[in-house]
C-alpha cells in the first residue's frame, strides 16, 4: 500500500499519462484546483473517468505539460504537501506557461481521496489568454482614454473645483495663504479657501469646518 508522498511522486510522474495518473485516485477521489475559478468555472473533477479527462483536455491545450523539480516538503502516513513546478508552450496562445504548484495530498487505502492544488492564477491568465500583451513583460498594453473624458476630475464634478483643487493636503491649521504664501493661524484656518474663491461672485457650499457654510463669500466679487 503506498504512502501519501509515494502517490504524489506517483501522480506527477505519470501526469503525461492520463489513464495511469487517474487510476491513482478513489472512486470517489476528488482533484481541485480552487484558485482557477477565478478564470475557469471547471475547478476540477471527481472520480478516475472525470479526473482522466481533465488531464487530456490539459494536455490538449499543453502538449509539453510535465512536472519537475517536485520538492516533498510533508510527508506523512496519509497526507504530504508538496511543490513542483511546469514549463511548456501553451498551444493556443503561443505562450509559454511557467508555473509553481503547491499541491497537498490526502491518502487512504493507498489511493488518492483529496488531491488540492494551488497556483499563480496571473501566470496562468496570461498564458493562456489571446488578449493584447507585451511581449517583452507579458502585462497588458496601456488603453488610451478618448480626450472628451479625459478631464480634470475637480472641474467636472463640481463649479467650485478650480477652488476646491486649489487647498492642499494638509492638517487645516498648516495651510498657507494664497496671496501672501504665509502660514494660516489656527483661528482662521478657512482663509486659503475663502481667497482661492475670489475669482467667483459666491459660492454656496464650501468648507464644512467653517460658519461660511453656504453663505456668500465676504471676498466674492
Amino acid at each position: 500500500m503506498k504512502s501519501a508522498s509515494e502517490l504524489l511522486t506517483a501522480y506527477l510522474d505519470s501526469i503525461r499519462d492520463p489513464k495511469a495518473a487517474a487510476a491513482l485516485f478513489a472512486d470517489d477521489g476528488v482533484l481541485e484546483l480552487p484558485y482557477l475559478a477565478s478564470i475557469n468555472p471547471k475547478t476540477g473533477a471527481q472520480g478516475p473517468a472525470a479526473i482522466e479527462t481533465f488531464i487530456a483536455s490539459l494536455l490538449a491545450a499543453v502538449p509539453d505539460f510535465a512536472f519537475k523539480n517536485a520538492n516533498i516538503l510533508i510527508d506523512t502516513p496519509d497526507q504530504a504537501f508538496g511543490e513542483y513546478e511546469v514549463e511548456a508552450r501553451v498551444v493556443t496562445t503561443g505562450k509559454m506557461y511557467r508555473q509553481m504548484y503547491a499541491g497537498r495530498l490526502v491518502a487512504e487505502n493507498g489511493k488518492i481521496k483529496l488531491l488540492r492544488e494551488s497556483l499563480d492564477t496571473v501566470a496562468a491568465q496570461r498564458a493562456f489568454s489571446k488578449d493584447v500583451s507585451d511581449h517583452r513583460t507579458g502585462l497588458l498594453a496601456p488603453v488610451s482614454i478618448p480626450p472628451s473624458r479625459n478631464r480634470p476630475l475637480a472641474r467636472s464634478n463640481s463649479r467650485f473645483g478650480r477652488a476646491a483643487s486649489c487647498l492642499p493636503r494638509l492638517h487645516p491649521h498648516r495651510r498657507l495663504d494664497v496671496l501672501s504664501m504665509s502660514p494660516v493661524p489656527p483661528s482662521d484656518p478657512c482663509a486659503r479657501f475663502r481667497s482661492c474663491c475670489m475669482h467667483l461672485k459666491s459660492f454656496r457650499a464650501g468648507c464644512r469646518s467653517c460658519r461660511f457654510k453656504r453663505t456668500r463669500s465676504p471676498l466674492s466679487v
